[in-house]
């Protein structure tokens, strides 16, 4: 988990917010919340209530250049009393995107602790939420200092031409340095940041006992600066809005439970019938009910708010995929060899399925070499289980080709 104030700056800047430049010129009297009477002095964090009503008191509207050169102009929602934020993700936002009963709907809220919900209409009617969590930088004793500018001068920004001083981190390698433009009645020579609320790196710094805003976060040519503060009283109301996830995971039982019903009767008609290469069979159903209860566990971890990466890996095991392609050509090879004996077909036939069962004996070579690569990428990745399923999925992929071009 990072660490440090640049890790928690560089963690709030994920996502991207594009919109129209057509606001209305509305000021703001900042005194309120800066000082030692500011922001953070009643400041109270609050964890996310997904189907609440959330409301802001801000919105920050902003400028910046991201690292491929891309102007990028948006605005974000801000709660000062509990650390709220929201925001919509597209390059025409308009008031529909946060409308909870638009059809246009794409907002997402997100609190200080990492929980994030995101909100979207289907055109059916139906209203879905996506839950998620991720654990949040913590703020450690970082000293950051004064610095009048890189440019030895005091920039100003917003439409109140606030005049700010350079801050930056004592301790960071960082190269470029990064600087946050901070504002304030009066400024610390020196301190220590306490706590944040924003994105991007702009937003409101607790340094010392003081509360900051921080105008402007610059690294070389890369930057993000607050145009205008609007005072708001927008509230979105997360009633109504079903889990997507209980919705998938609800799906997929039910597929589970379908493809269980199939074998079973699959199995039922080999062990009355006891055809042809049914040892074979029986033995395809069986890797295919093992896949199933692996679908199902992977299923009964999500429902349950768990991300075993082992387990969701097992879930669609490239491997697996191997195998039963090797045993359906086992099958196909056991039935060509037996047509091959069948005087009942002219000799043209017969040599027909003679040599579909030499190809089909060339891909089960073929598959049986993939399997054991596969075993090889496990052991030599057991303690890196996201490693192992790359290697074996770009495997997979090279080998279905490979596979399709040995013989028909």
């Amino acid at each position: 988990m990072p660490k440090t104030i640049s890790s928690l700056i560089l963690y709030s800047a994920i996502i991207l917010i594009f919109v129209q430049d057509n606001f209305a010129q509305t000021k703001i009297d900042l005194g309120g919340y800066l000082g030692k009477n500011g922001v953070f002095k009643n400041h109270i964090p609050t964890r996310l209530q997904a189907n609440s009503n959330n409301c802001f008191n801000l919105k920050i509207w902003y400028k910046g250049i991201a690292d491929n050169g891309a102007v990028l102009k948006g605005f974000f929602y801000l709660n000062t009393a509990n650390g709220m934020f929201g925001y919509s993700i597209g390059k025409n936002i308009t008031t529909e995107s946060a409308n909870p009963n638009s059809q246009k709907l794409n907002f997402t809220i997100s609190d200080k602790f990492g929980k994030s919900a995101t909100y979207f209409n289907e055109s059916k009617g139906r209203k879905w939420m996506m839950a998620n969590n991720k654990a949040t930088p913590q703020i450690t004793s970082e000293l950051w200092k004064k610095h009048g500018s890189p440019a030895g001068n005091r920039r100003r920004f917003t439409d109140l031409s606030l005049a700010t001083y350079a801050y930056y981190s004592s301790t960071t390698t960082a190269n470029p340095k990064m600087y946050i433009y901070m504002y304030n009645e009066y400024f610390d020579n020196d301190g220590t940041i306490k706590n944040y609320i924003g994105m991007y790196g702009i937003g409101f710094y607790q340094i010392n006992e003081s509360t900051y805003l921080g105008l402007s976060r610059e690294q070389g040519s890369i930057f993000m600066s607050i145009e205008k503060i609007e005072k708001v009283d927008f509230c979105f109301n997360g009633a109504g809005f079903k889990d997507f996830k209980e919705m998938a995971t609800a799906m997929n039982d039910e597929v589970v439970n379908n493809k269980n019903r199939d074998l079973e009767m699959k199995e039922q008609n080999l062990n009355e019938s006891d055809g042809l290469c049914s040892d074979l069979k029986k033995e395809l159903i069986a890797l295919e009910k093992s896949i199933n209860k692996k679908m199902a566990d992977a299923n009964r971890a999500v429902k349950s708010g768990g991300s075993n990466i082992a387990m969701m890996a097992a879930a669609s095991d490239p491997k697996d995929q191997i195998v039963r392609h090797r045993l359906e050509f086992d099958i196909k090879k056991c039935e060509a060899l037996h047509f091959t004996g069948n005087t009942s077909l002219t000799a043209a036939q017969r040599r027909k399925h003679s040599q579909n069962a030499a190809c089909y004996l060339i891909k089960i070579s073929f598959l049986r070499n993939i399997e054991n690569k596969m075993t090889t990428i496990e052991v030599n990745n057991r303690s890196n289980t996201p490693k192992a399923v790359m290697e074996k999925n770009m495997l997979y992929l090279q080998s279905i080709k490979q596979l399709t071009a040995l013989c028909n």
